[in-house]
């Protein structure tokens, strides 16, 4: 397995109108879109 940096992820809670597990479900959602985009190979990067 090779070694990499991982993503750090902020998440800043104020007093708005959305709970504080909407905001930490909303961050990991990010997170995640960010993490399989990145992951992803480009079509065709295989082939000979």
């Amino acid at each position: 397995m090779k070694k990499r940096d991982l993503p750090v992820v902020h998440c800043y809670y104020t007093d708005g109108d959305k709970s504080l597990s909407d905001i930490l479900e909303e961050s990991f959602r990010l997170y995640l879109a960010r993490t399989l985009v990145m992951t992803e190979q480009p079509i065709g990067q295989n082939r000979p």
